[in-house]
């Protein structure tokens, strides 16, 4: 069996949602984004992500801080990509026309 990224994704989703229980907000907010930046299944809970933290104290201004964060997250874990060949980096990192081969599956086959 191949190692797949699944495990920590959740685990870092889980750790940040635990996080913003906890009210902290904006390291929970970098937590989430290290979430997305492993597989990007994380960003599901976005939409969630932004209400709660919109409903929080600080309001509309909390929250747009909080996903300022996650964006300067994900600047910083792309910016060696980003640095040495941008163009390639981003044509690949969203490349969705890419076949994925059966063969590499775990899922059931008939």
């Amino acid at each position: 069996l191949r190692l797949f990224n699944d495990g920590p994704c959740a685990l870092l989703t889980h750790l940040a949602i635990l996080l913003l229980l906890e009210s902290q907000p904006y390291i929970a907010s970098i937590v989430f984004s290290l979430a997305i930046s492993i597989k990007m299944s994380a960003i599901l809970y976005a939409p969630a992500w932004y209400v709660i933290l919109a409903s929080r104290p600080q309001g509309h201004r909390g929250a747009i801080l909080a996903i300022s964060l996650c964006a300067l997250v994900q600047i910083l874990v792309a910016a060696p990509f980003l640095l040495t060949d941008p163009f390639v980096y981003l044509q690949r990192a969203f490349d969705f026309g890419r076949g994925f081969k059966h063969k590499w599956s775990v899922n059931f086959r008939w």
